[in-house]
């Protein structure tokens, strides 16, 4: 597998500090009500055609989400009480096969 060299940033942000987060970092994470909103810039190479998403414990995540290519995912399995940390790879697929993986976006994480 080929490593993608690519740099993503995901900042956590609630509702009110989201416009002011995302023109100073280029991507946010919204949590609006249960549901945990996250989104980045798209990757500037021109072989990326997906994202992956990773869920879990601080420094524990594990693969949560495979997307093609867009630049937002809306975590809808989420629980009130629980904290979520998250970050995202950006990928080149090749008949659904991963054939390289940036490396990590900063973590993020928030507690409902």
């Amino acid at each position: 597998m080929r490593h993608l060299v690519i740099t993503l940033f995901l900042l956590l942000a609630h509702v009110g500090t989201a416009l002011a987060s995302y023109q100073t970092t280029q991507s946010f994470t919204l949590v609006i009500l249960h549901d945990i909103a996250l989104a980045w810039i798209a990757s500037p190479t021109t072989t990326v055609n997906g994202y992956n998403v990773y869920r879990g414990a601080q420094g524990a995540e594990a693969l949560y989400a495979e997307l093609g290519d867009t630049v937002g995912y809306v975590d809808t399995g989420v629980t009130p009480g629980q904290t979520y940390c998250y970050y995202v790879t950006a990928v080149v697929l090749e008949n659904n096969v991963i054939q390289a993986e940036s490396a990590p976006s900063n973590e993020v994480c928030t507690a409902l």
